[in-house]
């Protein structure tokens, strides 16, 4: 089973490792995050875990299993 405790500062890790750039602050708490012609809207609630639903959405976009995710 998957392993989904991901916090806002772990995805971003993840997402800066994968060349990925801040291109905006959406409204409220979330964060526009692209690379060539991928976006990815990851929420900002600080320290809380990112739904499980949000992060697989996320692996999705970024054409990666699940392994290759958690082991960036």
């Amino acid at each position: 089973m998957w392993e989904l405790n991901y916090k806002y500062v772990d995805i971003k890790k993840k997402l800066i490792k994968l060349d990925f750039v801040l291109k905006r602050q959406a409204k409220w708490s979330h964060e526009i995050w692209v690379k060539d012609e991928t976006i990815i809207v990851l929420p900002n609630h600080g320290s809380k875990t990112i739904s499980k639903w949000v992060i697989k959405s996320i692996i999705r976009k970024l054409w990666l299993t699940y392994d290759e995710f958690r082991k960036l």
